[in-house]
């Protein structure tokens, strides 16, 4: 098991931010935080969105693997309402990737976040980790 950690993503005590077992690469939930302030980046679904998928992929690259090697996202939003804009700023991080996705709406997250996500990638040939 190795546990990994990048600056260019938020840092949070007590937390990994991806752990490599057997071949996957299990990052812990992801906000709109930006790692410099600490705060959320922005208030509306887009900015936060964005900041949260730019953190997964810093934390994806320190392990070697990127956004094509994410199998599952199950993605947290603070209302179902906030799927579109959601969406649009999604498919600007996968374009024709499309891994396995699960979609809820909860209530109390960290900082009133609007989005979380939560990811899981497998390392494949050509990641600098390839098991």
């Amino acid at each position: 098991m190795q546990i990994t950690t990048t600056d260019k993503a938020p840092l949070i005590p007590g937390l990994s931010q991806a752990i490599v077992a057997n071949g996957t690469v299990y990052l812990s939930g992801q906000t709109g935080t930006d790692p410099d302030t600490k705060q959320l980046k922005g208030e509306s679904i887009e900015e936060q969105t964005r900041q949260s998928l730019n953190n997964i992929k810093h934390v994806l690259e320190a392990t070697g693997c990127s956004l094509n090697n994410i199998v599952k996202v199950v993605v947290y939003l603070s209302a179902m309402s906030e799927m579109k804009g959601f969406n649009s700023v999604y498919r600007e991080f996968f374009g024709d990737h499309n891994p396995a996705r699960a979609a809820v709406a909860v209530a109390g997250m960290a900082k009133n976040a609007k989005v979380e996500l939560d990811v899981t990638a497998v390392i494949i040939e050509g990641c600098k980790n390839e098991v």
